[in-house]
């Protein structure tokens, strides 16, 4: 699975959507803000039930601190 977030790559709706790899936007807050229909048939989940919950939900206990610490750096900085 390849995570984005919103403050990452862009990606063509194209490359995201007929993509077979299952792939998902995070945003800020660590939710999903898109699942592509290849992470939905993965998982065995609604892309509406994967869109209402954090990502880290599906992320194993092993990868769990480091999917933390990507969230993190992947933050957009406040400007002052």
């Amino acid at each position: 699975m390849t995570l984005i977030t919103q403050y990452g790559l862009e990606m063509d709706d194209g490359i995201f959507k007929y993509n077979l790899c299952g792939m998902g936007k995070i945003g800020p807050d660590g939710f999903f803000t898109d699942v592509n229909p290849s992470l939905c048939q993965l998982l065995g989940a609604r892309r509406s039930t994967l869109l209402k919950q954090p990502a880290k939900a599906i992320v194993s206990a092993y990868d769990a601190e480091r999917f933390e610490r990507l969230l993190r750096v992947t933050k957009p900085r406040r400007q002052p």
